[in-house]
């Protein structure tokens, strides 16, 4: 399967995910793609010798045209899957048909609470014990669509968002490798919005350590 990574910054996630395909079998890194120019992510994929793209929305007046373009891209390298790492915009509607059910992201919250930006700070204001990150299937809406994945860390009195952010974030280099991996080996099978998970994928996805 060949997949395409999208990102905004210094793609953290996206290193992960490079990661854990050099030794896959049924995976790999086709390209990884930027809206941002000064993303930093794209050096480190460019060391890894995968094929990288800056994409910058600013040079789109219309969002359509932002996504027909990255649509074009990933076409014109034959992507099968892809997957958002930390990539800050919000596709349109027919960009998300284009790639229904084939479509990764991850949110630094327990969705569906907390959706959108500044989920640490928002989740110690509110007052709730635990925080966490989520895998889920793209949908139209911001931080829509069914859930792969999640994990939990508890919010200590002492946690602030910066503090807050680091436990999280080391659940996500956890957690999406291990969702993407369900996809690439077919151990799960998605209907509409239903997902059903095989033993096998159960067992990925209780095989770490938070």
């Amino acid at each position: 399967m060949k997949i395409g990574i999208l990102i905004s910054g210094s793609g953290s996630n996206m290193i992960k995910l490079i990661e854990s395909c050099q030794n896959s079998k049924n995976a790999f890194i086709e390209i990884v793609i930027s809206n941002n120019p000064d993303a930093k992510g794209i050096e480190y994929a460019k060391l890894k010798n995968i094929k990288t793209k800056v994409i910058d929305h600013k040079e789109f007046s219309e969002r359509e045209d932002f996504d027909n373009k990255v649509h074009e891209v990933l076409l014109e390298n034959n992507v099968d899957f892809l997957c958002n790492a930390g990539f800050m915009r919000i596709h349109g509607e027919k960009f998300v048909e284009k790639w229904f059910n084939k479509h990764l992201n991850i949110h630094p919250s327990l969705l569906p609470s907390f959706k959108g930006l500044n989920t640490h700070e928002r989740a110690i204001k509110s007052g709730v014990k635990f925080a966490g990150c989520t895998v889920h299937l793209v949908r139209s809406g911001v931080d829509e669509g069914p859930i792969i994945g999640q994990a939990i860390t508890s919010i200590d009195i002492n946690d602030d968002k910066i503090s807050l952010a680091k436990k999280v974030l080391k659940l996500e280099h956890k957690l999406y490798p291990k969702c993407l991996k369900l996809f690439t080996d077919k151990l799960v099978k998605v209907k509409n919005n239903k997902i059903t998970f095989s033993d096998k994928a159960i067992e990925v996805l209780n095989d770490f350590k938070v």
